[in-house]
């Protein structure tokens, strides 16, 4: 809440320019007792300040604010805007109007955080809202105005054909920040034709379309502009159609989706279009981002996007980025969606596109503590507010904490901090705590992390031999049961599945075998683990996500070598159902949960929720 001392806060400037205007457009009433916020609302806010200054008849309802909405009276964006451009038939009327609606709505939400400091997600997710309406409302105004020059667009087979604007990052899981590119893509449902006098096909209707919506929102006009918008995340990026259809859609993702942009459609969130059409496409991006089994190939993706991350901040010369830093938002995001990735295909209440449900699954499934997860919300909210302060005092796109003193001062206050140095410890705590556990999850498989150069040579030089130079190469102080060890190996070698590996596979089992050669020499009895293990290797070899798991977390594989060692019978079930392997990440047994309602929401989880699935993968 406001608090009286932030009146130390407000420079004579500030408050002079305020009294000006005071005087100049008369303010009375509820506005003048108001004062003090007004005014430290201009001070945190240049923005604000001019957007006052613009809609004066705005700020009697700007101080009556409520602190929160609830659910079923949260803004309804659509309806007012609808209401706003329903007489307007003119292009640059229409993109005045919109642009003035969109600064008074922010001007109330910078109202409702500097001043009245609302909950951080209720926030984001209006921020979200504004912008989903002004798309919807652009396009159903663009739509009828383009179909009476075309015609309407049907489908080959007559049906209607509609676009469908699908939301991605953080628009699309309703946390947009405070002045954002909005990322989106546009599809439209099948190849066809309009069936006005100037006909036209399908997909140059729906790219005109698209080209207008950007452009209404995106020009830069004397009222300012609404969204930058961002395209790039379409198929083939920039070199792809603006806009395409939903079968296209299909066989782009399942012959040239690409890692990195299942990161990028965990948030994908359907704002314009057909129910139809939105349940199509929840339905291909479902089984395009989560695999059915424990994937942990994504750690390699996660490893590159880290190295890309480490690049543009030195690129910027910038480590007091809130954003792309260490222990920013962006290691915030990437823990939540490794999670999801690796293990949304099996759990299903993972595969939600807003973080903090995310969080909350993390936390039931037990993948972290409940203080790390509790620690990366903290963390999450401080961020999130302190990225939308830095970007309302300009409504600039920044992620950068101030230079300026006096700014950072300003920002301590804002934030509930006597000064810079208790802002700057508390941001160091929240970064801190991030950054342990980001570091447990992706700092924990560096690159650098070597094993020992011993087993690395056994597994190479043992590659390079013919068979009677492999059976002579028997003993060496690295390697206990070497003999018996190595037989098994290349035995291994002349094994059909290990013959039919592609690159990938080659490469995982690379880095997989002299990893396992180390942990097998723990076990009492090498000889005895590696007979037991020996199939399971081999099955393996045909889903070598499977040696990325094992690989990755040396807990598992020290597990995997400790039960092989104890039980024959849990070696042989391990082989026959492989997906079990996973089951090992729990660290002790008491983490288990057995009784009959849990258990029985498991099954829900990991079986019947799995409507995607065949009857084969549900048995």
């Amino acid at each position: 809440m406001y608090r009286s001392n932030y009146s130390n806060a407000i420079s004579a400037d500030t408050r002079a320019r305020w009294q000006a205007f005071a005087s100049a457009e008369g303010l009375s009433g509820p506005v003048l007792e108001q004062a003090d916020r007004l005014q430290w609302l201009w001070q945190q806010s240049s923005f604000c300040e001019r957007l006052c200054v613009q809609f004066p008849q705005v700020i009697s309802a700007l101080v009556e604010l409520p602190k929160s909405f609830e659910q079923h009276a949260r803004p309804d964006y659509v309806a007012q805007l609808t209401a706003i451009i329903s007489a307007i038939d003119e292009e640059e009327s229409f993109k005045k109007a919109i642009r003035d609606f969109r600064n008074q709505k922010l001007l109330e939400i910078c109202w409702r955080d500097l001043i009245l400091q609302s909950d951080v997600f209720e926030l984001l997710a209006d921020l979200s809202a504004l912008a989903d309406a002004c798309v919807c409302v652009t396009a159903d105004w663009l739509y009828p105005r383009l179909a009476a020059r075309h015609g309407e667009p049907q489908t080959v087979s007559g049906d209607a054909a509609s676009l469908t604007v699908i939301a991605l990052g953080k628009l699309g899981g309703a946390e947009l920040n405070f002045s954002s590119d909005i990322d989106v893509m546009f599809c439209y449902t099948d190849s066809g034709g309009t069936n006005g006098e100037r006909k036209t096909s399908n997909q140059e209707f729906f790219i005109q379309l698209s080209q207008k919506l950007i452009q209404c929102l995106s020009d830069v006009t004397a009222d300012g502009f609404v969204y930058r918008v961002d395209c790039r995340l379409r198929p083939f990026g920039e070199a792809g159609p603006l806009a395409v259809n939903f079968n296209h859609l299909e066989d782009y993702y399942q012959t040239h989706g690409r890692e990195w942009e299942r990161y990028a459609f965990i948030k994908a969130r359907v704002i314009y279009g057909s129910d139809k059409d939105q349940t199509i496409f929840e339905e291909m991006i479902l089984s395009f981002v989560y695999r059915k089994y424990i994937d942990f190939g994504v750690i390699e993706t996660l490893r590159e996007m880290k190295r890309m991350i480490a690049e543009q901040i030195v690129k910027a010369r910038n480590k007091n980025n809130i954003k792309l830093g260490t222990g920013g938002i962006r290691e915030i995001e990437f823990i939540v969606q490794f999670f999801q990735l690796v293990n949304g295909g099996r759990n299903t209440r993972l595969q939600t596109n807003h973080i903090q449900e995310a969080l909350e699954e993390i936390l039931k499934a037990g993948y972290l503590a409940k203080q790390e997860v509790s620690d990366l919300m903290q963390a999450y909210r401080f961020l999130r507010r302190v990225e939308n302060r830095l970007q309302m005092r300009s409504d600039e796109q920044t992620h950068a904490l101030p230079t300026n003193q006096e700014l950072l001062q300003i920002l301590a206050v804002s934030m509930n901090c006597n000064d810079v140095a208790e802002f700057e410890h508390t941001l160091q705590t929240h970064i801190d705590h991030v950054s342990e556990v980001f570091s447990k999850i992706s700092g924990g498989y560096d690159e650098s992390r070597s094993d020992d150069e011993q087993f690395s040579k056994i597994w190479e030089n043992l590659k390079s031999l013919d068979e009677v130079e492999a059976e002579n190469t028997l003993e060496t102080p690295t390697l206990r049961d070497a003999q018996h060890i190595l037989g098994k190996l290349t035995e291994l070698m002349k094994n059909p599945a290990y013959k039919a590996q592609d690159q990938t596979g080659r490469e995982r089992l690379q880095m997989f075998m002299p990893i396992f050669l180390r942990h097998l020499q723990k076990a009492d009895s090498p000889a005895l683990v590696m007979d037991r293990l020996y199939l399971l290797l081999t099955k393996i070899l045909r889903r070598s996500a499977y040696l990325v798991l094992l690989s990755e977390n040396r807990n598992v594989l020290d597990q995997l070598i400790s039960v092989a060692s104890s039980s024959p019978w849990i070696a042989s079930h391990l082989t026959a159902y492989p997906l079990l392997l996973d089951e090992l990440m729990v660290s002790s047994a008491s983490e288990y949960s057995f009784s009959k309602a849990e258990i029985e929401q498991q099954f829900n989880d990991e079986v019947l929720r799995q409507t995607q699935l065949d009857y084969e993968h549900v048995l």
